[in-house]
């Protein structure tokens, strides 16, 4: 799959790799589905590969069968880890772990061993605002004094849920949106295709990697919209209904959070249907029917962000924390 937008991002981490000047560790920031961890996994590759000139060229698609190449795409490349947080069921309920002391002392035992067949050791560590406090303050120990031949790949969809002292100690690169044209022309390029393909461009608010979700899952807008049909239900019910559908969303983190992914893409819209009606998605069936300001709108868009963050935090009170925000649309 070739790597859509981020252009500027991309000839950056380029430039880094021709001039020799590579950070002991970045911090990629951006929204879920965005290409943080896709971008941070091919320029490891590219960072690993034995035939690193010939490629630089063909940077950021290029394919290769080198040795390296080939263990990195298999999965078991010696000089690699990835940390992620763990899945987790208990009780019946079904969140993202955190990743714990455990892990990072994983990641400083292979660093404290030299590289077995590439040039560096390196450690992607995806979604860092998952990491428990006594694991980030020693994380924060290997950012301070790192091996000369590692390099550290974070990344968080939260930068408000990282310590500032291990953001201040990495190469911070934030992502931004990518243009709803670029993200057409890099489709084009995939071979996916849909009916709906323009539709889908304007539902990923700039995030290539939800489009490609939706192209290769027909199912999951038909889950969405279902989703927005029973949001259009509860906002239109009591308390008592509004608790009985958070009774049978909380204890799985993932449908939780798809489900408030859903609610922020129905108020934006509902948003632009009060400011910008020619570019509403049209996912509001009948926006006079719902009499909100554009005040409250707002409010409450922040109110599901603010969910958000509670949630991608395992030792919160799920049921609670949606409870509240259901009390106030």
């Amino acid at each position: 799959m070739e790597i859509i937008g981020h252009r500027k991002i991309l000839d950056f981490l380029k430039k880094s790799l021709e001039k020799n000047k590579l950070a002991q560790a970045y911090l990629f920031i951006g929204p879920e589905n965005i290409g943080k961890k896709t971008i941070a996994l091919k320029f490891i590759k590219l960072i690993q590969c034995e035939k690193q000139k010939e490629n630089l060229k063909k940077w950021p698609n290029f394919l290769c069968v080198c040795p390296s190449c080939q263990k990195i795409d298999k999965g078991f490349h010696p000089d690699i880890q990835i940390i992620e947080p763990p899945i987790k069921e208990k009780k019946g309920v079904i969140k993202e772990g955190e990743i714990g002391l455990e892990a990072i002392r994983q990641i400083q035992h292979q660093l404290s061993l030299s590289p077995y067949q590439s040039p560096y050791k390196i450690i992607l560590l995806d979604k860092i605002e998952k990491i428990t406090p006594e694991g980030a303050n020693s994380l924060l120990k290997t950012l301070e004094e790192p091996p000369s031949f590692s390099i550290l790949f974070l990344t968080t969809n939260s930068p408000e849920a990282v310590l500032p002292t291990i953001i201040s100690r990495c190469q911070t690169i934030k992502f931004q949106p990518v243009s709803l044209k670029e993200i057409e022309e890099g489709l084009k390029k995939t071979g996916l295709s849909s009916e709906n393909i323009n539709f889908f461009i304007r539902q990923s608010q700039g995030r290539p990697g939800l489009v490609i979700n939706y192209l290769k899952n027909s199912s999951l807008w038909k889950e969405e919209k279902e989703i927005l049909n029973q949001l259009e239900k509860i906002l239109k019910s009591d308390l008592n209904q509004r608790f009985q559908y958070i009774e049978k969303i909380y204890k799985d983190t993932f449908l939780a959070q798809q489900v408030l992914n859903c609610w922020l893409k129905w108020f934006r819209d509902l948003c632009l249907n009060l400011i910008k009606p020619e570019l509403s998605l049209g996912l509001v069936e009948n926006p006079k029917q719902f009499n909100y300001s554009l005040k409250k709108i707002k409010e409450i868009i922040s109110e599901i962000n603010q969910a958000q963050l509670l949630l991608a935090n395992p030792s919160f009170n799920h049921r609670l924390i949606l409870e509240n925000l259901v009390l106030k649309m």
